[in-house]
């Protein structure tokens, strides 16, 4: 009684073993049992998007989104298990100025302006200091 208990045991183990080594060869292959998984591997899902890492910055000084940091390249948060080129993003947001897709708000728009104009009247103000320096007093 003992053996045949012992063989079942063993034949129950072998079969486990099996099942799971075709499940490996299966994800492998690009099979998966959930569409949870499939995104997950194509990094594809919200939160592998929600945040990109710039992987090559060929003009670092512009704002991400902006027309001239589309040669800017950038990567998901993710680590794809067959193919490197699936996490490339593409991020190009409708709102540049903000880096931001979609509407502002009205007090976010206030602050920018705020911020522009205090920043071209002290490069103003700074230009002509540097005039003031180059032409001589006769």
């Amino acid at each position: 009684m003992d053996l045949l208990l012992l063989q079942q045991k063993q034949y129950q183990q072998t079969q486990r073993q099996l099942q799971e080594q075709s499940l490996q060869e299966q994800r492998q292959q690009g099979y998966y049992t959930t569409h949870t998984q499939y995104m997950q591997n194509r990094c594809q899902t919200y939160n592998q998007r929600l945040f990109n890492f710039k992987k090559k910055a060929n003009n670092p000084l512009v704002k991400p989104g902006s027309p001239l940091a589309l040669a800017n390249i950038y990567m998901a948060n993710c680590q794809p298990s067959y193919n490197s080129n699936c996490n490339l993003v593409v991020y190009k947001p409708s709102n540049y100025q903000y880096a931001k897709q979609g509407a502002v708000s009205s007090s976010t728009r206030t602050l920018k302006q705020t911020v522009t104009t205090i920043e071209k009247n002290e490069a103003s103000i700074q230009k002509t200091k540097q005039l003031q320096r180059v032409v001589p007093d006769f």
